[in-house]
């Protein structure tokens, strides 16, 4: 009969933030769905091991937030940048050769002069600033003159960017976020910690045998835990392989040319000797 039994091990401090908490996650899941007296852990054991996890995962929520916020203020540079260029280009056809595009302009200044400090608004106001320009542009007499100035696909790329960024916007306002998180590296050890002493008695249990361990729930177990053990090391390893790839592809800085030598004096023969000696 069996009296051993051994969860892989995975190396819990080779991990990012995210694989850890989804290790944990999973692995939470997998021992909750057994009942506790059948795999040898108490249920205070386990809730203190949620608990860590759980605050692992609003950590991890506030780092997403923190990655949104930042996406914001790019989508928020690629709209100014396409409201600069529609602006200068309706200014700049005021000089067109051709009739038709020189009036366009002219009419369409008329229209885009109330937006002209769009860019420095604030950003909820410059959003709804923006729908209001979209709105003006988009009116039939007004769209002709755009597609007059073949401005019209601008025009539908400054929509979209205005509409990707309100979303955003959305996202990370619902976004929950807690000022009294610890820091990442110190909640880390004691989910592991936590983790350990499930195992720890999980195997014990299994050598123990006594009622009401039932060791086949905790040979599935085990072996569910080294498939998520190997599954997570494998996500890791190609997440690596990745970053290398990445690295790799950028190009090296060049190194610093050596200093040149010092020209010789046209003036001296090679041999270094400072005077002639000219035999008598």
């Amino acid at each position: 009969m069996e009296e051993f039994i051994e969860v892989n091990s995975l190396g819990m401090r080779k991990l990012d933030n995210g694989l850890h908490v989804g290790f944990h996650k999973g692995a939470y899941e997998l021992v909750n769905a057994c009942e506790a007296t059948k795999i040898g852990i108490t249920e205070a054991k386990k809730q203190e091991w949620k608990e860590s996890i759980d605050i692992e995962n609003d950590i991890s929520k506030e780092s997403a937030a923190d990655i949104i916020t930042k996406e914001i203020g790019k989508k928020d540079d690629e709209r100014d940048r396409i409201i600069t260029f529609l602006f200068a280009l309706i200014r700049d056809y005021r000089f067109s050769p051709e009739e038709d595009e020189a009036d366009a302009s002219e009419r369409l200044q008329i229209v885009i002069n109330p937006y002209g400090k769009l860019q420095r608004e604030s950003l909820s106001r410059e959003t709804h600033h923006i729908d209001g320009l979209i709105t003006d542009l988009k009116k039939p007499e007004n769209a002709a003159l755009i597609a007059t100035l073949k401005l019209t696909s601008v025009v539908t790329k400054l929509e979209a960017a205005n509409a990707e960024f309100q979303a955003l916007f959305i996202k990370n306002v619902k976004k929950d976020r807690r000022s009294n998180l610890p820091a990442s590296a110190a909640v880390r050890p004691k989910t592991d910690a936590a983790y350990d002493r499930i195992i720890f008695m999980i195997r014990a249990a299994y050598f123990s045998g006594a009622t009401p361990v039932d060791r086949t729930v905790i040979k599935t177990l085990v072996h569910d835990l080294n498939n998520l053990v190997d599954k997570t090391d494998t996500e890791y390893r190609q997440s690596l392989a990745q970053r290398r790839a990445a690295a790799e592809k950028k190009p090296k800085k060049p190194k610093d040319p050596k200093d040149p030598k010092k020209p010789k004096d046209p003036k001296k023969p090679e041999g270094g000797g400072d005077d002639i000696q000219i035999p008598s």
